[in-house]
This record gives C-alpha cells, sequence and structure tokens, in this order.
C-alpha cells in the first residue's frame, strides 16, 4: 500500500470534517486502506455488518450504561474522535497507515475519555493479552465470521500458560447476543 500523499491526507482531512467519518473512511476505503472497511462498517450502524455490530454491542455492554451507538450523542462524538486518531496517525506516519499500536492507544484514549474502560473496546482485550498482537490484529482485520472472533479467543487462551479463558469475561458478548433477538 502506498502512502497517502500531502494532499490526499488534506483530502481526507477536509472529507472528515465536511462530510463525516463514514465519509472519510469510504474514502480510505477507496485507496486500498484495510482498516477502513472497519471503521465503514462501525459508522455506517448497518445491522448487517457483523463486526460492526459486535464491536457496537460489546460497547455498550459497559458498565457506565453509556450508549455509544452510531447516532446517539456520545457515539457519534467518539466515532468522529477516533476518525481524528486515525487521520494523525496517518499524519505521523508520513503517510503510513496507521500500526495496531497507534490504533489501539488512540481507542484506549477516546474510550478512556468518554468514562469507559479501554477493554469496552473489544479486540482491546484480545490485544493486551495476546503473545503476538500485532499477528492477531492483522487477523482480526480480516475475519470473515464471528467464529473467526472464537477461534482468535482460542488461540490466545492457548498462548497463556494454564489460561481458562478468564482474561475474555465474555459477558458483555453473551449480553450482546441476548439482545440481537
Amino acid at each position: 500500500m502506498s502512502p497517502l500523499t500531502t494532499s490526499q491526507i488534506e483530502d481526507a482531512e477536509d472529507i472528515l470534517n465536511n462530510q463525516g467519518a463514514l465519509a472519510f473512511y469510504q474514502h480510505l476505503y477507496d485507496q486500498g486502506h484495510s482498516y477502513a472497511r472497519l471503521g465503514i462498517e462501525i459508522t455506517s450502524n448497518d445491522s448487517s455488518s457483523w463486526q460492526g455490530q459486535i464491536a457496537i454491542g460489546f460497547a455498550n455492554s459497559n458498565d457506565a450504561g453509556i450508549d455509544v451507538s452510531p447516532g446517539t450523542q456520545n457515539g457519534d462524538d467518539l466515532i468522529f474522535k477516533l476518525a481524528t486518531g486515525h487521520l494523525n496517525a496517518y499524519i505521523a506516519n508520513g503517510g503510513r497507515e496507521p500500526t495496531r499500536s497507534q490504533i489501539q492507544a488512540y481507542h484506549n484514549q477516546e474510550y478512556v475519555a468518554l468514562g469507559l474502560d479501554a477493554d469496552d473496546w473489544f479486540p482491546n482485550r484480545f490485544l493486551k493479552t495476546s503473545s503476538d498482537p500485532d499477528k492477531l490484529w492483522d487477523d482480526w482485520q480480516y475475519n470473515t465470521s464471528e467464529l473467526d472472533i472464537i477461534q482468535d479467543a482460542f488461540v490466545i487462551a492457548n498462548d497463556m500458560a494454564g489460561a481458562v479463558i478468564p482474561m475474555l469475561n465474555l459477558y458483555p458478548v453473551n449480553a450482546y447476543w441476548t439482545n440481537c433477538s
């Protein structure tokens, strides 16, 4: 993937500020940037977007009772701040795609600033406990079903000596699935 040029970064910033996060991620996706697909799934609030629905459902199961669904004030503010973090990482990287650690850092920062726990961002628990978070992140971006996520959880559990998956705290996922029916 070729880095974004200064002109492309300026265009992306203009799109984010004037058309919103969904148009920003669509612009990046059209240029072949991998993370943009996840951004689109979450910002579009499309019920057919399984990764977006899991991420939003998981975040909404937070202990603080904060609704971060797209279309709510908190949700729209969070989505815009995360997209801004993504843009800032492009700028910091001279136009290259943000790294997993940059994406994780700005998600954690914005979640905590909103009053959420950093672990209310669904992949955070997996990434923090993985022996190879960059490999796991690459896999996460290309998961094709909910089963892929469960398989990732078992890989992480096997990485952890003696773990019986307590780090997953699957209650929020179970709460999400209960609310889907």
